[in-house]
């Protein structure tokens, strides 16, 4: 059982002690109950009369063993491979670096026409020894924007202009990442002997309940504050968290304020669209502190 668990470098350690505690003719002996080779076990005995500095590295096999290389079996390979991929690579020739615009699948299929079957990790790492990577997309592109976009943005500056002017207050909302209440993994560290266990997979049935904060952001005092609900996110929630901020905090902050600017996106439960928002809003917060809103989207 033990030798069953120990690798190929231990495993003939373990068998030349073993061998020289029987003495005269312990390696044939060890090798009869092993299965060892009597070679193997001679090696053995010959690294551990080494010095330490003279014994082999941790590796279990030396250089060079185990499966050639494509490089090694099919030489030519690599170069039909670049041959291949020459009108397709581009590159920068001050820092040195190249690409090439074709995906592994593409290329696999087309050498496979040519007769040279090659795994994507192989061409991956061929094109990588030739320093040439792929490269991914990167959101830069911008599609034709609205004729009235500009006139939208700038409205939207003037509002907020003139609520700062007039020393009304003006929030942001929206509403954040839903959580998962219970022992579920997540990302950061703890002092701890122990690392908490945690459940293998985020079911939501396995949880206690589904947290949806909800996030309101003064723009003129600054503080944050975020208000955690256990129902759904919906637009009766967002507007009783602003009703909740506004009858703790925002009256204390601006007393005499007669107008609120709320900034928030186009969607969710403050959506533009959602009617549900707009009666709640008149309901909950313009009938009941007398107070006149205006929402930006």
């Amino acid at each position: 059982m033990l030798i069953s668990r120990l690798d190929e470098q231990q495993r003939r350690w373990y068998a030349a002690v073993e061998s020289k505690r029987y003495g005269y003719g312990g390696i044939r002996l060890v090798s009869q109950i092993t299965d060892l080779d009597e070679k193997t076990i001679g090696r053995g005995r010959q690294e551990l009369a080494l010095n330490l500095e003279e014994r082999p590295s941790d590796r279990v096999r030396l250089p060079g063993a185990g499966r050639p290389t494509v490089e090694k079996k099919t030489p030519e390979a690599k170069v039909a491979l670049l041959e291949f991929v020459q009108d397709d690579v581009a590159g920068d020739p001050v820092q040195g670096r190249c690409w090439i615009r074709r995906s592994l699948s593409s290329l696999q299929g087309a050498l496979h026409q040519v007769g040279h079957s090659l795994g994507r990790e192989t061409i991956q790492r061929l094109l990588g020894n030739a320093k040439i990577s792929l490269k991914g997309n990167i959101k830069r592109l911008t599609p034709k924007a609205h004729p009235q976009r500009d006139t939208q943005f700038t409205y939207l500056q003037s509002q907020r202009q003139v609520f700062r002017l007039a020393g009304w207050p003006t929030i942001s909302v929206d509403t954040k990442k839903k959580e998962l209440i219970g022992p579920f993994q997540q990302s950061g560290q703890v002092w701890c002997e122990q690392g908490p266990q945690v459940y293998m997979h985020d079911f939501p049935t396995d949880a206690l309940a589904r947290a949806v904060p909800y996030g309101i952001d003064d723009e003129q005092h600054q503080p944050g504050h975020v208000y955690g609900g256990l129902s759904a996110d919906t637009a009766e929630f967002a507007v009783d968290a602003i009703a909740d901020w506004w009858a703790n905090t925002g009256v204390t902050l601006d007393p005499d304020a007669p107008e609120l600017l709320i900034l928030a996106d186009g969607g969710g439960s403050n959506g533009y669209r959602s009617r549900l928002w707009k009666q709640q809003l008149q309901t909950k917060l313009v009938d009941a502190f007398d107070l006149a809103v205006t929402v930006c989207h």
